[in-house]
């Protein structure tokens, strides 16, 4: 008996010294406590197209490990992905916003049809107040984003947006390696580019605001009261404004980490984001301290 225990004891020693666990027949995927090999279970479940498992297993490693930078980086990635809400999304928004110069060269009949169906004011009512010269540019066409099955996607996942720019929320970049590192930078642009749009929106809404394609690829604003026009334009300056010059400066650096070239999605919607902050800063000049 003696002897047999010894060979059992031998037999063991070797395995595991030999890098063979003779317990991992029994693991099963997804039921461990450490991140690390919750993070492993969620990879191999996403190569196997099974994204609801991978989340579940990395819901779990979050709640085991809640400041653990790679789980928040690899569950946001996830919740994006399972959601939808992804880089051609956005870049939908910003192919939208370059389309001004086009549309302003449809007729005003086209425009003054556009205006009626919004049901908005015409401006030959001079009870609206707007941000440009109505005599210059007497009947644009209107600008909004409701139109586009994109933002309506967008709208539809804002919790999910919510919770993503949360897990995303202090997550120190130069704890991860390049690519995951890549992947905050983009998703973080992303996040605040589509909750951007959705709070613009909103704003021009609840403040009975119409948006407009104006020339030069601008975007006027009209209001039934200066009042209601000056305080939407206090929410565009000091808080949208503020957040996409966030959303070009992750964009920036992903393209200066992984030395992108010109052409790619990121750098396109860089290049709009460029523009339509610069337009911004100078047609509404507002102090926000």
């Amino acid at each position: 008996m003696a002897l047999r225990s010894a060979f059992l004891l031998l037999l063991c020693a070797a395995l595991l010294f030999g890098g063979c666990n003779v317990f991992e027949s029994f693991y099963e995927e997804g039921s461990s406590n450490s991140a690390e090999v919750l993070m492993q279970d969620a990879r191999a479940a996403l190569e196997r197209g099974d994204t609801e498992k991978a989340k579940a297993y990395l819901e779990r490693a979050h709640e085991n490990d809640p400041e653990n930078a790679e789980v928040r980086v690899e569950l946001s990635a996830v919740e994006l992905q399972t959601s939808d809400v992804t880089v051609l999304r956005i870049k939908e928004l910003a192919d939208y916003l370059r389309e001004a110069d086009q549309t302003i060269g449809q007729g005003t009949y086209a425009a003054t049809r556009a205006l009626q169906a919004h049901g908005t004011y015409t401006f030959s009512n001079t009870g609206r107040r707007c941000n440009f010269d109505r005599e210059q540019v007497p009947a644009p066409p209107v600008f909004d984003y409701t139109t586009l099955e994109a933002f309506q996607h967008i709208v539809q996942q804002d919790a999910v947006l919510a919770r993503v720019q949360e897990l995303l929320r202090e997550v120190d970049g130069a704890s991860l390696n390049r690519r995951q590192h890549a992947r905050l930078l983009l998703m973080d642009s992303i996040v605040r580019i589509a909750r951007t749009t959705v709070t613009l929106q909103d704003a021009a809404e609840r403040a009975g605001v119409t948006l407009y394609r104006l020339p030069s690829n601008s975007i006027g604003a009209c209001a039934t009261t200066n009042e209601l026009l000056n305080a939407f334009e206090g929410v565009l300056k000091c808080e949208l404004v503020a957040d996409l010059i966030r959303a070009r400066d992750s964009l920036q650096a992903r393209l200066d980490l992984l030395d992108n070239p010109r052409g790619s999605a990121s750098a396109e919607i860089l290049e709009v984001l460029d523009e339509g902050i610069s337009r911004l800063e100078a047609q509404v000049d507002l102090d926000c301290a």
